[in-house]
């Protein structure tokens, strides 16, 4: 059985970006999934109870990641002067996973 979330995540990358990691979560009070690959983080919202139904809420390539402000569970991304705040147990490791990719692409 595939993950129809992942399904989800994996129509907005291009054939040479791959997802690496993925976490539970929220954002702006929405809960799904952030998804991280080579060169982006995404983030799937999930609805429903009985009949799931996820959209792709938002993409934003490390690039244009300005700032990362984590406090305990909640991780702030602020790109272009906009912030996207998740709440997640894995805002640490989501934290340096996005700071070593957004390397690993300025390195590219």
């Amino acid at each position: 059985m595939t993950n129809k979330w992942m399904d989800t995540a994996k129509k907005a990358l291009e054939p040479t970006d791959e997802v690496q990691k993925n976490y539970s979560g929220s954002h702006n009070g929405q809960d799904g999934y952030v998804i991280l690959s080579n060169r982006k983080l995404l983030f799937v919202s999930e609805k429903g109870i009985f009949k799931k139904i996820y959209n792709l809420v938002l993409e934003v390539p490390y690039d244009k990641i300005d700032e990362i402000i984590r406090n305990g569970n909640a991780l702030t991304l602020i790109e272009e002067e906009k912030k996207h705040i998740f709440k997640t147990g894995y805002a640490d490791a989501i934290e340096r996973s996005i700071k070593h990719y957004k390397e690993s692409t300025i390195m590219a």
